[in-house]
């Protein structure tokens, strides 16, 4: 690994190391996955914020496209891959917005800063995550008062193509259960086209 940093993976979570992270950075030529970004993008962009961390943050496609949006906006991605944060931070220097833009290695349940956000969000990663409700509530933690964590999953239709890829599904009835278990309500709740977006915020 040349950058020398180590992943940050608790065990059972699965891992994208070179090979996957490369090719999940093709992603976005897949016309379902785009259309579920824009809907992230969208939705995250009409909340009120100057700072956002993206908890799972991937090649970048997201926060790089709510940061070129957002006027004023800064963004901090965690990812647990090194990989991912080598793919994010070059893509984000190509772009142009690496002074607004920063990746570093960490994930849901060891952020790598001590800063308050106003929006924190996960796109298509909470589904990976072991012990849930003690990283919704780090996450929730890294909030101002009054900051929404916004969790943004594809939903279960029964679907033949989305059977097939269950295991990186998420329903309502999966999140009510996390909040249910957490003790942290789910204080707004979208559904879009079968994309989900529920929001928890700190009080």
């Amino acid at each position: 690994m040349g950058s020398g940093l180590q992943p940050a993976y608790l065990p059972g979570e699965e891992k994208f190391g070179f090979f996957t992270s490369h090719m999940y950075s093709l992603s976005r030529l897949v016309p379902s996955l785009r259309r579920f970004h824009s809907f992230v993008v969208e939705d995250i962009l009409s909340f009120d914020f100057s700072s956002v961390l993206d908890v799972g943050s991937g090649p970048g496609f997201v926060l790089g496209n709510i940061v070129q949006k957002k006027h004023g906006a800064w963004g901090l991605g965690v990812d647990p891959s090194p990989y991912m944060i080598s793919i994010a931070s070059r893509r984000a220097k190509r772009k142009g917005i690496s002074g607004r833009v920063s990746y570093a290695l960490g994930s849901s349940h060891s952020l790598p800063s001590d800063r308050q956000f106003d929006l924190a969000y996960s796109s298509l990663s909470f589904h990976h995550w072991k012990e849930r409700e003690e990283s919704l509530r780090k996450v929730i933690g890294s909030l101002k008062p009054g900051g929404s964590f916004n969790v943004y999953e594809i939903s279960n239709d029964g679907g033949l193509g989305k059977r097939a890829a269950v295991s990186h599904l998420m329903g309502k009835d999966d999140l009510l259960n996390v909040s249910e278990t957490s003790g942290i309500p789910i204080s707004s709740f979208l559904e879009k086209d079968g994309f989900i977006r529920a929001s928890f915020n700190r009080i």
